[in-house]
């Protein structure tokens, strides 16, 4: 029909509805969460580990003759 009468209404309307769908989900929705920085920690060394014990040797049998 190419009737571009009332155009401005889709390029606005996505626009205000994104603007205000942002500030409810700030207000509302974060309205109680609070950002932390994140810390700035040194990682602890890792505790050492005992080595296994070694296997046990084999006993050697006596020749008895």
């Amino acid at each position: 029909q190419q009737d571009f009468t009332n155009f401005w209404i889709w390029i606005v309307g996505p626009i205000v509805g994104a603007l205000i769908a942002a500030f409810l989900y700030q207000g509302v929705l974060l309205k109680g969460v609070r950002e932390e920085p994140p810390t700035m920690r040194i990682a602890a060394p890792p505790t050492p580990v005992a080595p296994p014990p070694p296997p046990p040797t084999p006993r050697r049998r006596s020749s008895r003759r």
